[in-house]
């Protein structure tokens, strides 16, 4: 499955952009990311190696990548739905016994994929889709798309995260819980599509002078199954056309209704019978809900246009609904079938660019109440 379906973006990346092959030496020559040495990346000062046989990654004192800690790549992804995380997931958690009549809210990201969110459990239910590297809740970005050059960099890894061995993670920066109700992640992306870059199943491809995490603050202003949900993304050039996923979210199945809501005037648009599709608040301040057919659980991202003083991209950007069905596999949080929800926003200046969107759990109606409460607090939730 692609990692950004749904709209197409035309996007250039300016500058030069530090890219390497992780397995045996390799050249580059000129590239759509920039002009490039036209000479071997064998030496230590530059080369990142990837050693398959031990199943991680290691970092060989490449200035560029920094002093990351190596990725565990060497589990299998269990399909059957049965405590799947035990086999291939270092877990960072954390939880928080919320306002919200002292029910807990756990998440926890995974240092073997980029550190990326990995699990969201709120009244003992699994809101995340964890079938490959492509899914979790995580932030990716595209350029090019549609073309021989486009380029994916994704916080959690490559598409080679499900039936192979070893796993293509992002390599960790770091895990760190801030504060008792804040998680902070960072990672170097690898690009999803390797293959395309000269990579394979055996040489990841890694965008070294890229940085992609994130900063999540759990009972946001006391509000329960609220988190504030930062995406964090340095590049070291502008990409002005970007479509960047602030972030994507993959559910459970079950959550297979889509709806639209615009906070400030209180109105559910329902998105079905479609799909997939996107949809933008008239207001500017509201966002997209997947829920299952009987509203007793549903998954919320509320976010403000940029125009406004947020980061949701105005249309074609907005926020996007996909449903992704399965019938031979829709068991568990590793099933192959998926509902997705997701904010764009266009364009990344040079340097870091933190860009804000919020997550919710609940009931339907609770998910309404939870967006209607942002934004009566729409001063400070931008």
């Amino acid at each position: 499955m692609s990692r950004l379906t749904g709209p197409l973006w035309t996007a250039s990346l300016p500058g030069v952009f530090g890219m390497a092959i992780l397995g045996s030496a390799c050249s580059m020559g000129a590239g759509p990311l920039g002009r490039l040495p036209n000479r071997s990346m064998s030496t230590a000062s530059e080369a990142v190696a990837w050693n398959p046989s031990l199943g991680e990654g290691h970092i060989l004192g490449a200035p560029r990548a920094g002093a990351f800690v190596a990725s565990t790549l060497r589990h299998i992804l269990s399909k059957s739905g049965a405590e799947p995380r035990a086999d291939h997931a270092s877990l960072a958690t954390l939880a928080v016994t919320t306002s919200r009549g002292g029910s807990r809210l756990v998440i926890a990201s995974n240092r073997n994929a980029g550190c990326a969110l990995w699990s969201w459990v709120w009244e003992g239910f699994e809101y995340v889709n964890v079938h490959d590297y492509g899914r979790q809740i995580q932030t990716a970005f595209v350029s090019d798309r549609g073309r021989a050059n486009e380029a994916n960099p994704t916080e959690a890894g490559s598409r080679f995260s499900t039936g192979f061995t070893p796993l293509q993670g992002s390599p960790c920066l770091y895990a760190v819980n801030r504060s008792p109700a804040t998680q902070a992640t960072l990672a170097v992306p690898l690009e999803y599509e390797p293959v395309r870059w000269g990579g394979s199943l055996a040489r990841a491809f890694l965008w070294r002078d890229v940085r992609i995490g994130k900063e999540i603050t759990l009972d946001y202003l006391g509000l329960g199954p609220v988190a504030r949900y930062t995406s964090i993304v340095t590049v070291p050039a502008a990409v002005p056309e970007a479509g960047v996923e602030i972030p994507s979210i993959y559910l459970h199945v079950s959550l297979s209704r889509f709806y639209g809501y615009d906070a400030a005037s209180g109105v559910l648009l329902s998105q079905e019978p479609a799909a997939e599709g996107g949809t933008l608040p008239p207001s500017g301040y509201g966002g997209v809900i997947a829920a299952t057919p009987d509203g007793a659980r549903a998954f919320g991202q509320y976010g403000v246009v940029d125009s406004l003083g947020g980061s949701v991209g105005h249309w074609p950007s907005g926020f996007s609904y996909f449903l992704f069905p399965d019938a031979r596999d829709t068991l568990g949080p590793a099933a192959n079938a998926t509902a997705k929800i997701r904010a764009l926003h266009a364009g990344l200046r040079q340097g870091e660019n933190r860009l804000t969107t919020y997550l919710m759990s609940g009931t339907l109606r609770e998910v309404q109440a939870l967006m209607d409460s942002l934004y009566a607090h729409r001063e400070v939730a931008r």
